[in-house]
């Protein structure tokens, strides 16, 4: 299980350039059997097509690392959304789908919740603390993006011109798919550690260590 470290307050100077590229991991080839699908959709305001874009960003994960295989971002009208989550989901066949709680993604929460593994996640906090609180994790190097000299990515430049300028002239919606992601990691994570089986293991480890 893996700890996940914390920053310090004096760290949280909000200038561009908070996210550094060489935090990711980068891949050559994704895992073919891997342990775990995730996707995370942020969507845009209902039957506007001319909101936001709705975003999904798929991640696989081998072992402890998290590689982020897929990311689908376009504008568009409820139906399509709708059906572009179908889609999606019978392309990579995830063990759960993230979605934002609110607008369009309550709607996709209901029409779905007895046909796909949806989760519903209320966001928390403003767009910029949903991810400041998890650069960590990224820096931990848990994610890996691919290799742009090895994979073809035709999702790759946009998402780390994102990255690159959170949180200043950045486009929020690949953001706060990523940031949902990790927040749901981080739970998972606790939860795990949280277990009871993990618990009794915690303990008898550390009641070993005290008779050392």
């Amino acid at each position: 299980l893996h700890s996940f470290p914390t920053r310090r307050s004096s760290d949280l100077a909000l200038g561009g350039n908070r996210i550094k590229l060489e935090w990711f991991l980068r891949y050559g080839i994704l895992p073919d059997k891997p342990d775990e699908v995730i996707q995370s959709w942020d969507t845009g305001n209902k039957n506007k097509l001319m909101s936001n874009p709705s975003v999904c960003e798929t991640f696989f994960r081998k072992g402890e690392i998290w590689y982020l295989a897929h990311v689908h971002k376009e504008k568009m009208v409820y139906p399509d959304l709708k059906r572009t989550v179908k889609t999606l989901n019978d392309r990579f066949n995830p063990d759960l789908i993230l979605v934002e709680d609110k607008a369009s993604g309550t709607q996709i929460l209901q029409d779905y919740e007895s046909i796909l593994k949806v989760k519903g996640i209320e966001p928390d906090n403003n767009k910029v603390m949903r991810m400041e609180v998890h650069l960590p994790t990224i820096e931990a190097g848990l994610i890996s993006l691919p290799d742009a000299y090895k994979i073809k990515s035709d999702w790759l430049f946009e998402f780390e011109q994102n990255m690159q300028s959170f949180p200043m002239n950045v486009e929020w919606d690949e953001v706060d798919s990523f940031s949902q992601f990790l927040r749901w990691l981080k739970d998972k994570n606790r939860e795990e550690v949280y277990a009871p089986n993990n618990m009794v293991s915690l303990t008898r480890n550390s009641n070993f260590r005290g008779r050392i």
